[in-house]
């Protein structure tokens, strides 16, 4: 919106037709100016061949130029315009400033100059005031620019706003942001705020003016948490305390939020690991002692809460055990008597106490070995003792083997913790009462020779029919082979079976030609007994040579043969050698054969390993 400044006539002969005006706004301590202006012929064609310019100064300064006219054309009819843009005066905070316009020309009319009072605004105060931090005291500096002005400073953030100071002279004031300022930003470590001056002349509003700073929220606004545990299992009531391997842990966390930032995660640690959830329940307890659990939670600011904690404890717990048993027969007085017509079971045992809370009930149970009822004898006088030391006497039949266990209950439940055999009671023999039967070393059981010492023969043994054994087979002491007894079954391996079940069987065939060789190596896996047969079959025998075959274990030639052919015919040349060899793991076993014989020659290797592999 322009102000005009007048609408003065430049000189006659012709009269050229003038308009000036200007428009104004404040800059903070500077005014800016626009000064318009028009040069014209009302409408008419004026006969004026000269020059025109024009030059503005404001405030004294020059401030614009602009040529407006040039000689020719020698007449003139279009209006000719200027504009200064905005342009600043410093330094004018009331009252007015000097305008004058200059025209310029080449013309006998000469330079004329008008001058012009323009209006100054009235300065209002600049706001300023550094980052800061949310509950700690700063300046707000407030930069007047009339002296008699006041000024009123208010400030706002998000729903919260207030008025620092009202119609102050002062050029500085304290002010401290509140710390609840923090609840206008959840997820976020600062908050902007926005502070405003008015500046006022008496009663009227001379400016207002906003600036917007950052406070950071102190450290100190984070989220608290406490976290409450219990055993969902009722050990830890049932005891006193957790029991390991029995009891879990249910651990709750609370979390209370600060300034309205949510809960964004969990952290719970306990028994060594870590959980994510704010009520979590934990696998049985693995660690003893006095334990810990801690909990963190974390807000949408990023902050975490000081650890929460809640301590325990856990009792160690083992299942029941036996630190000694001894199962045998015995005489009536618990000595040690393969003739004895009892057995004697002596055992120490372990039920975890746990505070002494923890029930412990002791029982044995025997049956004749291979039947499938149990006799149970209770052990009442051990009731509630948790390490006991007990012998029990037992009426055992001379002629039945036993099979015997130990047991123990606790409040986690009954398992067997020893077992044992009682065999046939000794002597040196004894005939079956019908006569069809003798035992040597024990009592006769069934029509036959029962031999139940242990037995070794001096010469050679025949046998005409099957055996069976539940033992080894030895020779001078050393084991040739085990033979199992089938699981679930009644009898035993046959020994051909068992050789065809422990051995593996590998070959090698392949031809050459001339005198070419045929290589083949195996690598022992494993200890056992390798038997390896090879040979080399040379068909042509029409030419002179010789056809060999060797075996070695690793470089040594442990087995070999060759046949020297010195006639042009004859029957088919064949060299062949075996050996059996005691292994063990890494050894390597080669066969080389080859023949100088012309034609072509076959070379074989076949091996069979026991209680090892080949590769």
């Amino acid at each position: 919106m322009s102000t005009t400044l007048g609408w003065p006539s430049w000189g006659s002969g012709p009269t050229i037709s003038l308009w000036y005006g200007y428009d104004y706004r404040r800059s903070g301590a500077d005014m800016e100016y626009r000064v318009y202006g028009e040069v014209n012929t009302s409408g008419a064609t004026l006969h004026f061949g000269y020059s025109i310019d024009v030059d503005v100064y404001l405030d004294g300064s020059w401030k614009y130029s602009k040529h407006l006219k040039d000689n020719s054309p020698s007449t003139w009819s279009n209006t000719l315009t200027f504009d200064t843009g905005w342009k600043t005066v410093s330094n004018k905070v009331d009252g007015s400033t000097s305008c004058a316009i200059r025209l310029s020309t080449n013309a006998p009319r000469g330079n004329s100059t008008w001058s012009y009072t323009l209006a100054v605004s009235p300065a209002g105060s600049d706001i300023s005031a550094p980052n800061g931090t949310l509950g700690v005291e700063e300046t707000i500096t407030i930069t007047k620019r009339n002296p008699a002005f006041t000024d009123t400073v208010t400030w706002s953030c998000g729903t919260q706003s207030g008025t620092i100071i009202t119609d102050t002279l002062a050029g500085s004031v304290q002010w401290t942001p509140p710390i609840s300022l923090a609840s206008e930003v959840t997820d976020s470590t600062s908050v902007p705020i926005k502070l405003t001056t008015t500046t006022k002349s008496g009663n009227t509003t001379i400016q207002t003016k906003d600036i917007t700073i950052t406070c950071a929220i102190p450290a100190s606004v984070k989220p608290s948490a406490s976290v409450s545990i219990s055993d969902p299992t009722g050990y830890a009531t049932t005891y006193g305390a957790y029991v390991q391997t029995k009891s879990t842990l249910r651990a709750v966390v609370t979390a209370v939020t600060s300034y309205g930032s949510p809960i964004n995660t969990y952290s719970v640690s306990a028994d060594g690991n870590t959980y994510t959830s704010a009520d979590t329940t934990t696998p049985v307890l693995q660690n003893t002692g006095a334990q810990i659990v801690s909990a963190v939670v974390t807000d949408k600011r990023g902050r975490a809460s000081d650890p929460a904690s809640a301590s325990y404890d856990v009792l160690a717990y083992a299942q029941p055990t036996l630190m000694s048993c001894a199962i045998q027969r015995c005489d009536s007085g618990g000595t040690a008597d393969p003739e004895g017509h009892y057995m004697s079971v002596d055992f120490t045992g372990v039920i975890t106490a746990l505070n002494n809370r923890n029930s412990a009930v002791w029982s044995i149970r025997y049956r004749v070995a291979g039947a499938g009822t149990w006799t149970d004898v209770a052990l009442p006088s051990l009731t509630g003792n948790y390490t006991p030391t007990h012998q029990e006497i037992i009426a055992a039949a001379d002629a039945n083997a036993y099979e015997v266990e130990v047991r123990a209950s606790d409040d986690f439940g009954t398992i067997t913790v020893g077992t044992g055999s009682i065999p046939i009671a000794f002597t040196i023999m004894n005939w079956r009462t019908n006569g069809d039967g003798m035992a040597i070393g024990g009592i006769n059981t069934q029509a036959g020779l029962q031999i139940y010492m242990p037995t070794e023969h001096y010469d050679d043994v025949e046998v005409d029919g099957d055996i069976d054994t539940t033992g080894d087979y030895k020779q001078n002491g050393s084991s040739i082979f085990p033979i199992s007894v089938a699981n679930g079954g009644t009898g035993q391996q046959s020994i051909p079976a068992f050789l065809n079940a422990i051995s593996t069987e590998y070959t090698d065939s392949g031809t050459v030609t001339g005198q070419t060789h045929r290589i083949k190596t195996w690598t022992v896996n494993g200890s056992g007994v390798v038997f390896i047969q090879a040979q080399t079959k040379c068909d042509n025998t029409n030419s002179y040579g010789t056809t060999y075959i060797e075996i070695y274990k690793g470089s040594t030639l442990v087995a070999t043969q060759n046949i020297r052919t010195d006639t042009s015919s004859g029957a088919q040349v064949c060299a062949s050698a075996a050996v059996m060899l005691k292994v063990t793991n890494g050894d390597t076993i080669k066969t080389d054969g080859t023949s100088s014989k012309g034609g072509t020659k076959t070379i074989s290797s076949r091996a069979i390993a026991f209680g090892c592999t080949l590769a």
